[in-house]
């Protein structure tokens, strides 16, 4: 991984573990907390292409994929979201691309609030 890159602050923020009405555990995200800030990559997932197809169809993209890299690190999907420029990305998916433990790869998209 090319430290060069990674440019971006992005931080990584815990749900807030709470019980809903029912008693089931659930995230409490406006109270989340930011455990780590690191340097990360975060590109935009062929935004050309998915504006011209928006716009081709007339319709508004509800979802903007992104893909962000970071140095290795262990996230999940159900307790993570990442911050970037004050921006809050919910996660899809986390990868380690080669196996071996050097960076992760994150699959995510803007939360609209």
């Amino acid at each position: 991984m090319r430290a060069g890159k990674l440019r971006e602050r992005v931080g990584i923020l815990y749900a807030a573990e709470v019980q809903n009405s029912y008693g089931e555990p659930a995230q409490d995200w406006p109270n989340a907390t930011t455990v780590a800030t690191v340097w990360g990559e975060l590109t935009p997932l062929m935004s050309q292409a998915r504006e011209a197809f928006a716009a081709r169809a007339e319709q508004i993209q509800a979802k903007a994929p992104y893909q962000c890299r970071l140095r290795y690190r262990a996230l999940s999907v159900k307790t993570n979201r990442l911050t970037v420029d004050g921006k809050i990305y919910e996660i899809e998916a986390v990868l380690d691309p080669d196996g071996r433990g050097r960076e992760t790869v994150v699959l995510c998209y803007e939360v609209q609030s």
